[in-house]
């Protein structure tokens, strides 16, 4: 620590220091508009033939051998948290990554290995040109709206597996792998009743919400109208010493049912609340290119507002050293999703993450017919990456639907949430530790299901929490349908143009927040879609005119557009970054 500032490392590069010297200059360059952005240092130092550059938050003692990437402030246990772990060797270098892999490692091996956390600093110090952009990787991205497996942008850079070591041996050109195998299906509960989980979940949530807040003077909370947020609230809420530190925000319109449902939880369980009035300013320029060089072609611009909450509420902490906690690595373990992978049985995997929203925006014919060199014959090669991910655990269906919904679609989110705000407000994870996972691949079928085993627990443990709506499954409450019966009537007297009349409590207002950031900001919420329309970088791939007509519908406030440019969004910031490397 340095005053009441944690000591954190962030971001790293490393390379060999047989590659070429303008690269390593480019790589370095990446890392040093990081620091110089968000206040921080960068590290040399060279060991065994590599040169490693790490950017620091505070004092970093001596390295010795090893040192982790992520929550090594003040924490009980780090590696139960997400992590990285970097270990430099005689003959190479190993990366160790946590069980979803949620600090990615991106690596390319040519003319050297370049080896980081942040993609841009791969990309440039391994002379990526736009010559290199995969588009077999690209229709994966514009389809699904996150890469799958270990794929990027790029033919020859990719990412590291989840819960994997790597070795990247000097002068050799493939790394060496070794699977972790933290995550367990043997089914040792599904003889259990449903009493018994939820006592056990109880207990387990308890604890892990106990240990991993516990250092911390000051928790900041967003607390929402779902599930997840509300099992850190109830664990922490239930000792007075967490409870006092607690500070909760809750961002939206008054009238939602996220604001609504925050501040009954919030009553119930006598907790520190604030409403927080988002200025949805978050797609101006600032933003953009703070969060772009960290992720380059891998990022998903969408969720920028969680940048701008975190920005915002800090003048309202009491303590330099607060950290926020979420809920976001907690309902997918739990069964989220598995209705709606399993439906009607597993005909495709491409046709099971079809079912998601984002994957209808921009369906595969789609892309054909407006892309020049996508064809739906690369469907084939999005199944073998699906399949990859579905077969990472030995189990039964409902169990690798669970780990293939964390590994793909879930790891991206959570290597884009918290990456994103933690270089504002260090990030602590009560839920993102394989113990936490584990649990629920023990369960029967019946128990894992749609969370079944997280709302027993709220019904037989925390009514208090049971008793407030919620939108984690379906409209409703889980104990009372009285609340949801009115939302109900108020959804419908609102169609009918009698809105006025609903009371705040079930005017269920959405959550526009992109829609509203894009009146805002316009098409510089793009930005640099227009410019790399407009110098051309992209003709060989799509009609530029096509592109203006999608530019202005979006600006036009056509949110599911918008949503589809996102994805192009990210290829256009890569294909700027390398402009502005080679300008």
């Amino acid at each position: 620590m340095i005053g009441d500032i944690p000591s954190r490392i962030l971001a790293f590069c490393a390379m060999e220091t047989r590659v070429d010297p303008v690269r390593q200059i480019a790589a370095t360059s990446a890392l040093e508009a990081l620091a110089k952005r968000w206040g921080m240092d960068v590290v040399k130092m060279e060991r065994f033939g590599w040169v490693v550059h790490l950017v620091c938050q505070g004092v970093i003692g001596p390295v010795e051998g090893s040192f982790l990437i992520g929550p090594n402030l003040p924490c009980n246990d780090p590696e139960r948290d997400r992590h990285l772990k970097l270990e430099l060797l005689l003959g190479g270098l190993s990366t160790s990554t946590d069980y979803t892999g949620s600090v990615p490692v991106f690596y390319s091996s040519r003319g050297g290995w370049v080896v980081s956390n942040i993609e841009p600093a791969t990309v440039l110090g391994s002379g990526t040109t736009a010559a290199d952009l995969s588009k077999t990787n690209l229709f994966g991205l514009l389809q699904f709206s996150h890469f799958i497996w270990d794929e990027t942008l790029y033919s020859h850079v990719f990412q590291q597996l989840p819960d994997s070591r790597f070795h990247f041996r000097d002068g050799v050109g493939a790394p060496e792998t070794r699977a972790l195998s933290r995550l367990k299906t043997e089914r040792t509960r599904a003889g259990h009743s449903i009493e018994k989980v939820a006592t056990e979940l109880a207990e387990l949530n308890r604890e892990l919400v106990v240990s991993a807040l516990s250092p911390h003077s000051e928790i900041v909370l967003p607390l929402s109208g779902g599930y997840d947020s509300r099992m850190i609230l109830v664990a922490a809420a239930a000792e007075p010493a967490l409870r006092d530190r607690l500070r909760c925000f809750t961002y939206g319109p008054k009238g939602s049912l996220e604001v609504q449902a925050a501040k009954q939880l919030a009553k119930a369980y006598r907790v520190d609340w604030q409403h927080w009035e988002l200025p949805c300013r978050f797609l101006e320029r600032e933003y953009l290119e703070s969060i772009g060089e960290i992720f380059g072609g891998s990022l998903h611009f969408h969720g920028m507002y969680q940048l701008e909450f975190v920005m915002g509420i800090r003048k309202e902490l009491k303590h330099r050293n607060a950290v926020l906690t979420s809920g976001y690595m907690t309902g997918v373990p739990a069964g989220q999703h598995i209705s709606l992978m399993m439906r009607g049985g597993n005909p495709s995997l491409f046709a099971m993450f079809n079912r998601f929203g984002q994957s209808k925006l921009w369906p595969a014919d789609r892309l054909e017919r407006e892309f020049h060199g996508l064809s739906v014959d690369m469907i084939e090669h999005l199944e073998n990456k699906l399949s990859q991910a579905f077969n990472f655990v030995d189990g039964n269906d409902l169990q690798k639907s669970v780990v293939c919904d964390v590994m793909t679609r879930q790891r991206n989110f959570i290597s884009y949430y918290p990456r994103t705000i933690e270089w504002a407000m260090p990030h602590i994870a009560p839920h993102m530790n394989p113990e936490y996972a584990n649990f629920f691949l023990s369960l029967s079928d019946e128990a894992l299901h749609d969370r079944r085993c997280v709302e027993e627990m709220f019904l037989r443990h925390y009514p208090a929490a049971a008793n407030v709506f919620s939108n984690s499954n379906g409209l409703r409450s889980i104990a009372s349908q009285w609340d949801a019966r009115l939302l109900g009537l108020g959804q419908r007297m609102k169609n009918a143009g009698l809105g006025r009349l609903v009371p705040e409590r079930w005017k269920n207002d959405p959550l526009e927040l992109d829609g509203k950031a894009m009146s805002l900001t316009g098409l510089d919420g793009l930005w640099p879609l227009a410019e790399v329309i407009d110098s051309g970088a992209i003709d060989s791939l799509v009609d530029p005119a096509l592109c203006r007509e999608w530019l202005d519908a979006a600006c036009r406030g056509d949110v599911a557009m918008y949503d589809r440019l996102v994805r192009l969004q990210a290829l256009a910031w890569s294909l700027e970054s390398l402009r502005r490397a080679n300008a």
